[in-house]
């Protein structure tokens, strides 16, 4: 089996596994593979709608992992989410949202926690959805053009987010 096919029966392997998982497992899943591919970092690629799909990576020149989250209500976090450490919000953040009226009393969520790998962050990045789902992807950055945008706008989310 090569490469690409390994990948689409991966993929196909985690539309099984994950089609009726609760989200919390779902999120567990997500951070196991997230932490078996060196994934350091995600960037927002699209948000049309309700529908948020982020592009996670360990390096500027491709993708690895797609993450498409569904019926999206509330985003709190940059462009560029420079942590690979996601989980279910603690007791304490849950019910802060609660009380912000961020989020209504069953309503799934999702913390990429940024304070875990830089005690400068003052706030996790949340994500409020419906549902999510995620693929394995190589997506080459062939335009030299595009590569040095992202560069670019990696280091000045870094900066900004750091302040």
């Amino acid at each position: 089996m090569n490469k690409e096919d390994r990948i689409v029966y991966f993929n196909e392997l985690i539309t099984i596994l994950c089609s009726d998982l609760k989200i919390e497992s779902k999120i567990r899943y997500l951070s196991e593979l997230i932490k078996n591919t060196n994934i350091d970092h995600f960037i927002m690629s699209e948000f049309k709608g309700d529908t948020l799909v982020l592009t996670g990576s360990q390096s500027i020149y491709y993708d690895e992992l797609i993450v498409c989250f569904k019926g999206v209500s509330y985003i709190n976090c940059s462009r560029f989410i420079p942590t690979e450490f996601i989980r279910m919000p603690t007791k304490e953040e849950y019910l802060s949202c609660l009380n912000e009226e961020i989020i209504e009393s069953e309503e799934n969520c999702i913390v990429f926690d940024v304070k875990q790998l830089n005690k400068q962050y003052r706030n996790n990045y949340i994500i409020i959805f419906d549902d999510f789902n995620f693929e394995i992807k190589k997506s080459w950055y062939l335009s030299y053009d595009k590569l040095i945008e992202r560069w670019q706008e990696s280091i000045k989310n870094r900066n900004r987010d750091s302040k």
